[in-house]
Formats: structure tokens, sequence, C-alpha cells
């Protein structure tokens, strides 16, 4: 059960960064007019929450293969940060152009998530 809970705090904190990254990268065009884009990207706060979560979701990322088999861990962890990010793009950020097809698209990661967590 921990581990189920760890990965779901892994995988929350890798689409949480995206968030971030996202909102930063926004804010930080409107603001822009060119000049010390870099500057402005690193000194934006929701940039630096970012990484932090970034940060965290690694290790956590880290502990998890050292406990678990890669070829299952991964390919349950890439498809579950798919499948929230399409639900974060949906909520969020009001994506949703070709919803159809992404949510066709969730549904096979999901049945090959649960295949995978079969064998």
């Amino acid at each position: 059960m921990n581990g189920i809970i760890i990965f779901f705090i892994a995988t929350s904190s890798t689409v949480f960064s995206q968030i971030c990254w996202k909102i930063s990268s926004r804010q930080v065009l409107q603001l822009s007019d060119g000049h010390s884009l870099l500057l402005k990207q690193f000194t934006n706060i929701w940039f630096i929450i970012g990484w932090v979560f970034y940060l965290l979701a690694t290790f956590l990322w880290v502990y998890l293969l050292s406990k678990y088999e890669y070829s299952k861990l991964y390919p349950i962890y890439v498809g579950t940060c798919i499948v929230l990010s399409l639900i974060v793009g949906f909520i969020f950020f009001k994506e949703n152009t070709g919803m159809l097809y992404k949510i066709i698209g969730a549904a096979f990661i999901i049945c090959g998530i649960t295949l995978i967590t079969r064998s």
C-alpha cells in the first residue's frame, strides 16, 4: 500500500510540475519584451515551484525503481501521467480540441496499464 501512495504522489508531482511550468511560460511570455527572457523565467515563482515538485517526483521515482520492476513501473508511470495530463488540460486549461480522440487514447492507456499490472 505504501508503494501505491508514493506512486500517486510521484505522478501527481510530475504533472503538477508541468502545470507550474505552463503557468510560468504564459506569465513570462506576456511580460517579456524579448530581453532577458531567460532571467525572467528562472526568477518566476511558478517556474521554481515546478522544479521543486519535479525534484520531489524524481526522488520518489528513484525510490520506486528500487522496489519494483522497471518494465512494469515505467509504462504504468508514464501512462498515469498522460491520463492525468489530459484531465488537467481539460479542467484547468480548457483544452478540449480533439477530446474524443483523447478519451479513446486514454481508454487504451488504461487498458494497457490494466494488462501490465495483471502479468
